[in-house]
């Protein structure tokens, strides 16, 4: 080989490394732009999903709310329409739990 041939390959190649530097970053870049959109569509789904779970749980807190509020209003309504019944019957409650502690207190 001549110099002249010799020193055309050597062009030749310093112009194919540079096209593959260029080519190498065009694919850096690619690769960067496609784990930013992944990212960007996982934080999408993770908002998306928590926001769903709050609004499972406030629904189920509210029902629970009322639910107790219909217990307690219940309880109220009893208690209103047989208080005499309704005393008797936690005396006679207390007095269980009284008697069940003294109970386990004497083993």
């Amino acid at each position: 080989m001549t110099d002249e041939a010799l020193q055309q390959e050597l062009e030749k190649l310093k112009a194919d490394i540079a096209q593959l530097r260029s080519d190498l970053g065009s694919l850096n870049e690619t690769v960067r732009e496609a784990g930013r959109e992944r990212l960007a569509e996982a934080r999408a789904r993770a908002r998306e999903k928590a926001e769903d779970t709050r609004e499972a749980l406030k629904t189920k807190v509210d029902e629970a709310l009322a639910t107790g509020q219909k217990v307690v209003e219940d309880l109220d309504a009893r208690v209103t329409q047989n208080p005499m019944g309704s005393l008797l019957a936690a005396f006679g409650v207390g007095f269980v739990i009284a008697q069940l502690m003294n109970w386990s207190s004497r083993r």
